[in-house]
């Protein structure tokens, strides 16, 4: 069994599965988003895709807000 490479400084979902990397993030954004470009294919294969009509109608359709922490400072 080959593995996957883990993604150490990759953030980006769509280089994460493009790429074959494991991935522990939050495709949310991807999923949801009303993007200009169609991303969709970078689903496949996913389990979100067997989820029904119920769940991929909602896919790339709403505004999608994104707030990082990784650059802010712990206060003591």
């Amino acid at each position: 069994m080959e593995l996957k490479s883990l993604p150490i400084g990759i953030e980006n979902f769509e280089d994460m599965i493009t790429n074959d990397y494991y991935y522990i993030d939050s495709m949310m954004q991807y999923y949801f988003e009303n993007l200009k470009v169609d991303k969709a294919g970078i689903f496949d294969g996913l389990k979100i895709m067997d989820a029904g009509e119920k769940y991929r109608e909602h896919q790339n359709r709403y505004p999608v807000i994104k707030m990082s922490l990784k650059g802010g400072q712990l206060w003591q």
